[in-house]
């Protein structure tokens, strides 16, 4: 308990400090102002994304990456039919989908 207060102590007084001095300059007002000489481009959305902030961006693209292969990874997940499951290990490798070899097509 000692520990979980003196940590809570420790955050309150350290954004209480860091809240009574007033930056100079917003970082906002510093990539706009950035824009034309450093990224030589004039549309501040798109050079911000691109050429300050792109690690950032990849990262955040990464992500949904992995999201999405996961995603389609619980969609497309095995199935065994039950003929599959009687089967045990010796039956055909399949995705819970019926076999058309030797039948007509529905």
């Amino acid at each position: 308990m000692l520990v979980a207060l003196s940590s809570g102590l420790m955050v309150t007084l350290f954004l209480l400090l860091a809240s009574v001095k007033n930056p100079d300059q917003s970082i906002g007002s510093l990539y706009l102002e950035q824009t034309l000489p450093l990224a030589k481009g004039s549309n501040a959305v798109n050079t911000i994304i691109i050429d300050f902030r792109s690690l950032d961006t990849l990262g955040e693209i990464s992500v949904l990456l992995i999201a999405v292969l996961a995603a389609i990874g619980l969609i497309m997940r095995y199935r065994r039919t039950p003929h599959e499951r009687t089967q045990a290990a010796h039956g055909p490798a399949g995705f819970g989908l019926p076999s058309f070899k030797n039948k007509e097509l529905p």
